[in-house]
């Protein structure tokens, strides 16, 4: 997931804004999100775009709605929409909005760095005999153990529950 609020921007903000903004994307993803009064998306913007633009006669002042690509790819927050991300890599998609029933950005996928989407509702580990950390796993869970004074579980637990969006069950099985 990706911090999405610096690639939103205002449908009648100037494309001149929109080149500042683009700028300030640098060695990133250079593409704008364009949202109405509502925080409805309702197109992208990039570099491309209003180049060719202003080649047609655009002028800086021309607000983003007039020139941003208003077919855009996105994927639904509800339950069942994910789908196969490799399509939409192969067109060159890299930053994919995932909208709600009203077409507000929940949040972006950046399918530079996400290989897949799955909606997981749980996350179950399962280990072997434990032997590698003997002697500390002769009385204690491998989840159990401490690092830095809380057990493992609650590492594996917490880090998932801050990346992974949806329900947060789970559970680690061990054999003893």
């Amino acid at each position: 997931m990706t911090d999405f609020k610096r690639y939103i921007v205002a449908e009648d903000t100037s494309i001149k804004e929109a080149l500042r903004r683009l700028n300030e994307l640098s060695g990133d993803v250079m593409t704008l999100l364009a949202v109405d009064s509502r925080n409805r998306m309702v197109g992208t913007l990039t570099d491309g775009d209003v180049r060719r633009a202003i080649i047609s006669g655009a002028q800086l002042d021309t607000q983003v709605k007039q020139v941003m690509h208003r077919d855009f790819k996105y994927i639904s927050d509800e339950a069942g929409q994910h789908r196969a991300l490799r399509p939409l890599r192969e067109i060159g998609i890299k930053l994919l909005p995932v909208l709600n029933g009203s077409r507000e950005i929940v949040r972006i996928v950046d399918l530079r760095r996400t290989k897949a989407l799955l909606p997981l509702s749980a996350l179950i580990m399962a280990g072997g005999k434990e032997e590698r950390l003997r002697p500390l796993t002769l009385t204690t869970p491998k989840p159990m153990l401490e690092i830095g004074g809380k057990p493992c579980r609650w590492h594996d637990g917490h880090s998932y529950s801050i990346r992974a969006p949806g329900p947060k069950l789970v559970r680690n099985c061990t054999r003893r």
